[in-house]
């Protein structure tokens, strides 16, 4: 299938809704005390008792998530725990009835498809790695390098890096991907690295900015025509910054890149996730509980740095080919998605406060046997604060991912 880049609907802000039981505990006392003023002081223990049952109902007859046609109308109703806090837009949230549950494996590029989609020029150096073959190229001073990822099959040792590639570009001894990680993180949502280098923060770069000579759909267009001869699956594109001049010097300095920047480092910095029948497939890092047992799943992800010159760094990770599909599955709907985690985090007494940013509709990989399977899911991905021992609050990401046809709690990432 030829990729195609969607646009996501972008995350509009949502103020959480009122907490609404203890404006019904304050109703159901006011009757009570009404009828206590007109009779004896054994109606008056009567009505005492009948309101404990009131606050007894109130506190267990939580709605059913079940019962409510939409996410909204289901938002209104429920009472959070004081800990969450829904900060996504419901009205932009997508969701499926039904979903097909596929078997997959790692995706496998052909180099001679890829080559000549990347290389500018021809092969002057194949060697051998354990993540797999590279294939160089030089001309004119500069140098690029293709990695094709096969889990180490062309090394004899199995590696663990599949179903990707990544090119790299190397301008006057300057390879392009170190120059880009100094400024910019390669992760959706902020990571510990993220938090331990500011200068890779992305929050200053522009998400609509656009690069002299070039405006972002010409090189969007470029980018897929690119995959599309190089044999890429479908695509949908996370987010889109302009890497400016000023904001990447900002960045280098706060995180000590020796390196220069000039005019013609400005661009477009691209993350791309993988799609199977219109559902994004999971791409960040997570963790699957099995029965005790911790599987690292890695995300189906994709990065690319465009400049003037076109591309100058690529790469993607962990994409799957679908071998077979399964059974046509019922999910959950959204509500009952909410309703799984607000019953999760009802449980957990702690002083963390938990701050759902988004919620998604994702594939997800999980091991069958020798293999995988592509199974359907509810993501939410989490800021959660904590105050730390000199009382100030620490904050991180997280993602909570549920089973989106048995509510089951698959990941805490």
């Amino acid at each position: 299938m030829r990729p195609v880049f969607p646009k996501s609907p972008l995350s509009l802000s949502f103020e959480p809704r009122k907490r609404l039981v203890g404006q019904r505990v304050r109703a159901i006392v006011d009757a009570c005390g009404g009828r206590r003023r007109r009779g004896s002081v054994f109606a008056a223990a009567l009505v005492m008792v009948g309101c404990v049952a009131c606050f007894h109902l109130v506190a267990c007859a939580a709605p059913s998530a079940r019962e409510y046609a939409s996410l909204e109308k289901y938002l209104a109703d429920v009472s959070l725990p004081d800990n969450l806090t829904l900060s996504f837009d419901p009205a932009q949230v997508v969701s499926r009835k039904t979903a097909t549950v596929y078997d997959a494996a790692s995706l496998r590029f052909s180099a001679d498809e890829l080559i000549p989609a990347l290389l500018t020029g021809g092969v002057s150096e194949t060697v051998s790695y354990a993540e797999g073959m590279q294939y160089r190229s030089e001309s004119g001073g500069e140098r690029e390098y293709l990695t094709v990822y096969d889990d180490g099959e062309s090394f004899g040792t199995q590696s663990g890096t599949d179903g990707g590639f990544n090119y790299n570009l190397e301008r006057d001894g300057v390879m392009a991907a170190y120059k880009l990680q100094s400024v910019i993180s390669s992760n959706r949502v902020v990571s510990m690295s993220t938090l331990a280098n500011p200068g890779s923060s992305r929050e200053d770069y522009s998400t609509s900015g656009e690069l002299a000579g070039v405006d972002r759909s010409a090189a969007l267009r470029d980018i897929v025509s690119r995959l599309s001869n190089a044999g890429a699956p479908e695509f949908t594109v996370r987010s889109c910054y302009f890497m400016d001049l000023p904001t990447i010097k900002a960045h280098a300095e706060l995180s000590g890149a020796e390196v220069g920047f000039s005019e013609a480092d400005e661009g477009y910095y691209f993350n791309f996730a993988q799609v199977v029948d219109g559902i994004p497939v999971m791409d960040i890092e997570w963790e699957q509980n099995v029965n005790g047992s911790v599987y690292p799943r890695g995300g189906t992800s994709g990065e690319v740095w465009y400049t003037v010159r076109g591309i100058e760094y690529a790469g993607f990770w962990n994409l799957v080919s679908l071998t077979g599909s399964g059974e046509t599955v019922s999910l959950i709907s959204p509500s009952e998605a909410v309703e799984a985690l607000v019953r999760l985090l009802s449980d957990v007494i702690s002083g963390t406060e938990y701050n759902a940013v988004t919620m998604e509709l994702i594939y997800v990989k999980l091991p069958s046997g020798d293999g995988m399977v592509m199974r359907p899911a509810w993501s939410f991905d989490i800021v959660k604060t904590e105050k730390i021992f000199d009382g100030t609050d620490y904050q991180f990401y997280v993602s909570y991912v549920f089973d989106a046809v048995t509510g089951e709690l698959l990941s805490l990432a």
